[in-house]
C-alpha cells in the first residue's frame, strides 16, 4: 500500500497503481481580516503591497461593507471623480472629502446601484503601483462591475482607475481617484 505521508517512489506507484491517488498541494498565504483602523499592526510589508490591499479593500467594502469603513480608506481631503453612467442613471460626479464621498455612497446604495443586498461586485485587476516618495504613490488599475451576481452574473461595466495615494495616519489611503469607462 502507498503511504499517505511519504512521497511514493515510481516503483511503489507502479506496483499499487489501482490504489494510487495523486494529490496536488498548492501553496497559499492566509492572513486575518483586512484592518480598518490604524491600531491594527498586521499591515502587509511594502508600500506597493499595502496599496494593493487598500484597492482590494475598497472594492470589497463598496459591495459588502459599511459606509464608514469604506470612506476610512480615503484621506480626509480625498477627491473622487466619476464620469456619467447613463446605463445606471448616474450623472458625472466630483466628490471632495470623506463626507461628500460618503454621501455619494449613500446615494448609490439608496438607488440600489451598489452595496449590501444589491448582488453587485466590483473587481479590481491589473494593478500597477508606482511609489513616488516616502508618503505618496500612484496606481493604475482596471475595474469591472458585475450585477445579478447570485443568479446569472452579468458584466455591467469596465474601465480604469487612475489613483493617487498618501501615507496618512500611518496608512496608505486613497487621496484622488479618477474613474474612466471603457
Amino acid at each position: 500500500m502507498i503511504s499517505k505521508f511519504a512521497a511514493p517512489s515510481p516503483e511503489n506507484i507502479a506496483a499499487h497503481w489501482d490504489e494510487a491517488v495523486v494529490v496536488v498541494v498548492m501553496s497559499c498565504s492566509v492572513r486575518s481580516a483586512a484592518p480598518t483602523s490604524t491600531e491594527d499592526s498586521m499591515q502587509p510589508e511594502g508600500p506597493a503591497e499595502q496599496i494593493r490591499s487598500t484597492l482590494a479593500r475598497i472594492a470589497h467594502l463598496a459591495d459588502t461593507g459599511s459606509v464608514e469603513d469604506y470612506v476610512e480608506q480615503f484621506t480626509r481631503e480625498a477627491e473622487w471623480n466619476m464620469p456619467a453612467n447613463p446605463d445606471r442613471g448616474i450623472p458625472a460626479q466630483v466628490r471632495r472629502g470623506r463626507e461628500e464621498i460618503a454621501a455619494g455612497v449613500v446615494e448609490r446604495r439608496a438607488a440600489g446601484i451598489q452595496g449590501p443586498g444589491t448582488f453587485t461586485r466590483h473587481v479590481t485587476t491589473a494593478i500597477a503601483v508606482d511609489v513616488t516618495s516616502e508618503t505618496t504613490a500612484r496606481a493604475d488599475a482596471v475595474w469591472t462591475f458585475y450585477v445579478d451576481t447570485t443568479t446569472s452574473p452579468k458584466l455591467s461595466g469596465v474601465g480604469s482607475y487612475a489613483d493617487e495615494f498618501e501615507l496618512e495616519d500611518g496608512r496608505w489611503r486613497l487621496s484622488r481617484r479618477v474613474i474612466s469607462r471603457g
